[in-house]
């Protein structure tokens, strides 16, 4: 069963109201950031909001554009990265 792991961070983690979890891949139409996003404002509504901003994302601690046609596979960690204000 191939898995990936998702890092949710600040507002992120506050829609989903965990820090991270696992994803089996063939949940996914395709294993792709797309795909990915699609998943998630299906499962947390509240994401869709954030993601209208500048979030960042991160494949095994490598940017990626949110567009991006890389193949997500098991083992793989995705890191969703909002923007952060704050003083």
């Amino acid at each position: 069963m191939s898995e990936i792991k998702l890092l949710y961070f600040a507002s992120a983690q506050d829609a989903t109201k965990v820090p991270e979890e696992t994803l089996v891949l063939t949940e996914l139409p395709s294993p792709t950031i797309p795909s990915l996003l699609t998943w998630l404002i299906e499962k947390y509504p509240e994401l869709e909001k954030i993601f209208a901003g500048n979030t960042m994302f991160a494949v095994n601690m490598e940017y990626v554009e949110r567009n991006s046609e890389v193949a997500l596979k098991g083992g793989d960690e995705v890191a969703l990265i909002p923007p952060v204000s704050g003083g």
